[in-house]
């Protein structure tokens, strides 16, 4: 951890982080209220780490297509991109998650 509690990107190695964790993963940062709020943006920012973690693991992700082929990636990579504009902590998060996606 951080001095200001803030948890370090060499902490997310702790996280869980088996392929079946990115639907969970996803869904939680796109439809979780709280997770939305201004105010939440720890929330936010673990679970960019979290899904930066996840994206390094070796696996095909369009195995979680269910429409149209890449609809997964693009959907992490919109994720990251949202939070580039951001500023603080969850910028950091998200350029930290897409540089692990766009590392695949």
């Amino acid at each position: 951890m951080l001095a200001d509690g803030l948890v370090h990107p060499a902490v997310v190695r702790y996280f869980p982080h088996e392929v079946a964790d990115l639907s969970v993963a996803k869904k939680y940062i796109l439809f979780n209220e709280q997770v939305q709020e201004l105010r939440a943006w720890h929330m936010r920012y673990l679970l960019l780490l979290w899904l930066s973690l996840i994206c390094m693991l070796p696996f095909d992700l369009s195995r979680f297509d269910e429409g149209e082929i890449g609809e997964t990636a693009k959907c992490i990579q919109d994720i990251g991109k949202t939070d580039l504009g951001k500023s603080g902590l969850t910028r950091e998060g998200a350029a930290y998650m897409l540089s692990r996606l766009y590392m695949r």
